[in-house]
């Protein structure tokens, strides 16, 4: 499993917090997924006056 995850970067950076956002059985899914968010944010990212967001991916083995 793939999972994507979410970090909203709060006081520039300085206070980051996590959060599981999606996940995929398919690493070029969650690869397109994860793209997608993050170029989503892009723009947004730059704006000084905003809280950047970014995404990436966590592999996490399955127990079956």
């Amino acid at each position: 499993m793939f999972k994507i995850f979410q970090t909203v970067h709060h006081n520039d950076g300085k206070d980051p917090h996590r959060t599981w956002y999606t996940s995929s059985k398919d690493f070029d899914e969650a690869l397109d997924l994860m793209t997608q968010y993050n170029v989503r944010t892009q723009k947004t990212n730059h704006d000084k006056t905003k809280i950047a967001i970014t995404y990436h991916i966590e592999y996490e083995p399955s127990n079956l």
